[in-house]
C-alpha cells in the first residue's frame, strides 16, 4: 500500500493518473472509501476529463452515504463519457437514495442499454 501512496504522489502525468486511480480501487475494495474518494480526487486533479475516475469517485461517495456528492460525480462522468454504463449506474443508485425514484428508473434504463449487468 505505501508503494502506491508513493507513486500516486506525483501530481503530474498519466502515470500518476492511472496510480491515483488503481490506489482508489485498492481502498475501495478494502471499504476505505473516504481514502478512496482521496485517491480518486489525485486523479481527477492530474485529469479532470477521466470519466472513469468520476464515475468510481461517485460509487465510493454511495457507499459513503453521500448519495448527493455521489450524483454530482455520476453526472460529471456522465458528461465526460455519456456512453460509460457503470456511470449511468452510480445515478441510478443515488437518485434512488435520495428518494428520485422515477429518475432513478430512467438512468438504470440507460444503463441497461448500454450493457450493464451489475
Amino acid at each position: 500500500m505505501i508503494l502506491l501512496v508513493a507513486l500516486c504522489a506525483p501530481a503530474s502525468g498519466e502515470t500518476a493518473r492511472i496510480s491515483c486511480y488503481n490506489e482508489g480501487i485498492d481502498l475501495a475494495e478494502q471499504g476505505r472509501y473516504d481514502e478512496a474518494v482521496a485517491a480518486y480526487d489525485r486523479a481527477i486533479e492530474i485529469n479532470p476529463q477521466s470519466s472513469e475516475a468520476w464515475c468510481n469517485k461517485g460509487n465510493a461517495l454511495n457507499n459513503l452515504s453521500k448519495h448527493d456528492l455521489a450524483l454530482l460525480a455520476s453526472e460529471k462522468a456522465i458528461e465526460i463519457d455519456p456512453m460509460l454504463a457503470e456511470a449511468w449506474n452510480c445515478k441510478e443508485t443515488a437518485l434512488r437514495s435520495l428518494g428520485r425514484n422515477a429518475e432513478a428508473d430512467l438512468a438504470l434504463a440507460r444503463a441497461m442499454e448500454l450493457g450493464y449487468s451489475g
